[in-house]
């Protein structure tokens, strides 16, 4: 049975490495050229639950994880006067591990490529879906189109999937839609009086988020 996975985000490679470890033939397509350096600031770390280390432990990468992110047991809530504690759970032993996108998709790539041998197709967008004759047609940044032939097709690529789009063509009743939410977010850094000001806490790593005109997210 021949799989092939559009996109290789951190669902993308996943998903691949796993079913390559139960023996499935696999291959994954990315439109980008690239999957690291140009993505850095695409959006803020990424927050693993226990869940979420639990299946990177199927491909024992689990304590990788652990060794390059940051734990989070709670948030802390600031004012000028004082700093409230949230715990993420009941369990003092449980945390959130925060870790940048890139580092995990580096993660995943390496099994990938280097331990299961999966062919990863960069520059390769997905034009078109033939759900009846499983057919995915792919144009490579050289503008050469390539017809893949598919047994299972899984779409990992993000927003604006083609299969999503293939699928509702196909299914006209299927209630799905797409509304972009007017936000963002942006990185700053904070000047020692506003560390001061709101005393924060400045020992080890942190990951810190606050409302910006109550619509937009920021991390520092």
């Amino acid at each position: 049975m021949k799989i092939v996975v559009i996109g290789a985000g951190p669902a993308g490679l996943f998903v691949a490495c796993l079913l390559k470890k139960w023996s499935f033939d696999v291959a994954v397509y990315e439109r980008r050229d690239s999957l690291f350096g140009r993505d850095e600031h695409r959006s803020i770390n990424l927050s693993l639950s226990t869940r979420g280390l639990a299946a990177l432990s199927r491909l024992e990468l689990d304590t990788k994880l652990i060794e390059c992110a940051t734990a989070m047991h709670g948030r802390i809530l600031h004012n000028n006067k004082r700093r409230l504690f949230q715990p993420y759970s009941h369990n003092k032993y449980d945390c959130l591990y925060s870790v940048s996108r890139q580092k995990l998709i580096e993660l995943l790539f390496n099994k990938a490529v280097y331990e299961y041998g999966i062919p990863i197709h960069l520059a390769c967008s997905c034009t078109e879906i033939d759900i009846h004759k499983k057919i995915a047609c792919f144009k490579s940044s050289k503008k050469l189109a390539e017809k893949v032939p598919y047994d299972f097709l899984l779409g990992c690529d993000g927003v604006h999937s083609v299969l999503r789009a293939t699928l509702q063509q196909a299914a006209p009743e299927t209630n799905c839609w797409l509304k972009q939410i007017d936000c963002g977010y942006q990185e700053i850094l904070l000047d020692k009086a506003t560390v001061q000001r709101f005393h924060l806490d400045t020992s080890g790593p942190k990951i810190r988020e606050c409302s910006l005109h109550c619509r937009t997210k920021m991390r520092v």
